[in-house]
């Protein structure tokens, strides 16, 4: 049997139906605590989970409501609920007593694994051009209006010189669905205050960029001024020059390290590894998570270094895998996490330094000989040209060939 739409036969219908569509602070506030308790959220919200944990997944909303987002929006538990019943998402369950709220049972959370960072990547776009000075809150409003989304990641650099961290104009957007994700990347043109942004697949971004740190430390020794100015007239179209000089200042973190030390506060000890984790599986899980990996060092098959690019992002990186069961998930294997600080941080960054100088001195080294041996004979090249040579044939046979000295070859080397 096909129901009838009520609206058509009864004129107060629509007036009805208004009256239950929430409003604009309603919407904001659904979206909020629904966040709280999303897929995305609260596998990784070690507060919250120790919440659910003391009263059959039940949240006081007075607990809620220390959250500044929220509390932004209503410190009234009772403007809260009025929001909520509005909801057409199963996702929250409002209490009997409308004091607190807990996430349905009916939807138990997905686990946090490869296959599942996996699906994540599948449905999030790395979008840039926005303002430097750009609020979360508006960029939530932008992407609410192209579709469904869980999750907006403001990217920023440390900026050493001011002491503060600086958003870069860039953001990473996790979309409902895949479908959602590719309907606004097709969009032909995407503004942002009337400035067009550059848009793109997570992964796409993420291979460009490990490009480019290749091609960056295989040229050995920092780019010229004029260098960099070429590599500004070669990017893709649409990039402001700003936005390259950062991006160039990035890529060149080690060679800055180099002379000015490294960032404190960035280092960390995975153990539980073994032979099948790989370093870039390593390197790709925490990029995911939104740090930068600046270098990673395999100990031994069970324990490894890993050195991160932002002062602090070792403690980020820590809390995040706290509320992920305390554990590093790559692939099948779960990592020990450690902080390394103090002393023992500093003597390793002392110890990788002289290393990265090192290797640093050896390559000068090795392109000033190969610049000596270009050009001319070179060293002992032609000393054997005008030796007579020993000894006589046998009759009747030309004198035999002699094979060129093995130090001709090699004096070089």
């Amino acid at each position: 049997m096909v129901e009838s739409d009520p609206s058509h036969d009864d004129p107060t219908a629509e007036s009805k139906n208004n009256e239950n569509s929430p409003t604009e602070l309603q919407e904001k506030i659904i979206r909020q605590v629904e966040y709280y308790f999303g897929d995305f959220n609260l596998v990784k919200d070690k507060f919250l989970q120790e919440q659910i944990k003391e009263d059959d997944g039940w949240v006081p909303l007075a607990t809620l409501l220390t959250f500044n987002r929220l509390s932004n929006l209503s410190k009234d538990s009772k403007v809260i609920v009025e929001a909520l019943e509005k909801s057409t998402s199963t996702l929250v369950e409002i209490h009997d007593s409308k004091e607190k709220v807990r996430r349905s049972p009916q939807m138990p959370l997905p686990e946090m694994n490869e296959d599942r960072r996996k699906q994540l990547m599948e449905r999030t776009v790395y979008c840039k051009g926005f303002p430097r000075d750009s609020k979360l809150n508006d960029l939530l409003e932008f992407f609410y209006k192209h579709g469904e989304i869980e999750n907006v990641a403001m990217r920023s650099w440390n900026d050493k010189a001011a002491n503060e961290w600086k958003f870069k104009g860039s953001v990473f957007v996790i979309f409902k669905t895949v479908a959602g994700a590719e309907k606004f990347l097709k969009l032909e043109c995407v503004k942002y205050n009337d400035e067009e942004l550059i848009k793109k697949w997570q992964k796409d971004y993420i291979e460009e960029k490990r490009k480019e740190r290749l091609e960056s430390r295989m040229k050995h020794g920092k780019k010229s001024k004029g260098q960099e100015n070429k590599k500004d007239e070669n990017k893709e179209e649409g990039e402001s020059k700003t936005e390259d000089k950062q991006d160039a200042k990035d890529d060149d973190e080690e060679e800055k390290e180099v002379n000015d030390g490294f960032a404190t506060g960035t280092v960390v000890e995975l153990t539980g590894l073994d032979s099948a984790v790989k370093w870039d599986s390593i390197k790709e899980t925490i990029e995911e998570m939104g740090l930068s990996v600046a270098f990673i060092e395999n100990i031994s098959t069970e324990v490894a270094f890993v050195r991160l690019s932002n002062k602090d992002a070792a403690s980020e990186l820590a809390k995040l895998v706290a509320a992920d069961d305390k554990k590093l998930k790559i692939g099948d294997k779960e990592l020990n996490v450690r902080v390394v600080e103090g002393e023992e941080e500093a003597t390793y960054l002392e110890k990788q330094k002289a290393t990265l100088m090192k290797k640093r001195n050896a390559a000068q080294k090795r392109k000033s000989m190969n610049k000596k041996g270009r050009g001319g004979r070179g060293r002992n090249r032609g000393k054997w040209d005008n030796r007579k040579r020993r000894g006589t044939s046998p009759a009747g046979q030309p004198p035999s060939k002699i094979k060129p000295e093995a130090s001709d070859s090699n004096s070089n080397k």
